[in-house]
């Protein structure tokens, strides 16, 4: 198993943010359900594991486990705060597709190795990391494409979230559809790899979730017949408000995840 380390960090608004080992956020009953990933688009959706060497040549040492999703031929987006904490001397990213009782459904040598990685995380809005894969497995998992939020989509339950949470998804992963997007918020915005500025979107659920899922996508059939997601999984946050407070799910999203998808298929060949 891939522990997740503690976090805490300050946003800019000057709030704290604490993402703990193994979380759960159940809200009402588990709507979670173990699915066999053999077909698309669950087959693209990837348990990941992130280890890292103190001195070259030194032991891996595992460091995160969570999910992430194909969205080109080699193509992987995940959250930002499951890329390789540094310092390091070494680092790996392990993908391995429709994971199911420890192997992909598509063969036990059926996987592949991050060679680049682009990440963000200053806020709940651009926590995503795409990485370049040494091999193109997404031409045989296929993989999303991918699109901005429209405040227009609130409250439709159409949306749906596969991944290997640890509770229930350590092995098999778990499926949980007529998600409803609640509110969205404003993310920071940030500055891709080609220089280009771009906004982000903070895309708040009641998706139940826990450790692991992580870079999960959120993501729904379109009326043109082609498969979108809207974001990549971050956990969970609580907005603190004069009366109370709201816990949600929360997915990292807009123009900066389009944006940096987009960036990623034409750079990375």
């Amino acid at each position: 198993m891939f522990a997740e380390s503690p976090l805490e960090r300050k946003l800019r608004d000057g709030r704290r943010l604490r993402l703990d080992a193994n979380h759960i956020a159940i809200y009402g009953g588990d709507d979670r359900v173990n699915i066999f990933p053999n077909t698309y688009p669950e087959c693209s959706v990837c348990r990941i594991g992130v280890a890292t060497q103190a001195t070259s040549g030194g032991k891996w040492v595992s460091q995160r486990r969570g999910t992430g999703f194909m969205v080109g031929r080699r193509h992987l987006m995940t959250s930002g705060h499951m890329r390789p904490p540094k310092p390091y001397a070494g680092w790996k990213i392990k993908v391995v597709p429709a994971s199911f009782d420890g192997q992909s459904v598509f063969g036990a040598s059926f996987l592949s190795y991050a060679s680049h990685y682009v990440a963000y995380q200053s806020d709940t809005g651009d926590d995503f990391m795409v990485c370049r894969l040494y091999d193109a497995i997404g031409d045989v998992t296929g993989y999303f494409g991918a699109t901005s939020y429209d405040g227009d989509w609130e409250d439709m339950s159409v949306w749906s979230m596969t991944g290997y949470p640890y509770d229930i998804g350590e092995n098999r992963p778990t499926f949980q559809g007529s998600i409803a997007v609640v509110d969205d918020d404003d993310g920071d915005d940030i500055e891709l790899p080609n220089g280009n500025d771009r906004d982000t979107t903070q895309i708040e659920s009641y998706a139940d979730e826990a450790s692991g899922a992580s870079g999960s996508p959120m993501y729904s059939w379109f009326t043109n017949g082609e498969m979108y997601a809207i974001g990549a999984h971050h956990g969970r946050e609580t907005d603190w408000e004069v009366f109370g407070s709201d816990t949600h799910s929360v997915a990292s999203g807009g123009d900066g995840f389009v944006g940096l998808i987009k960036w990623a298929r034409q750079t990375w060949t």
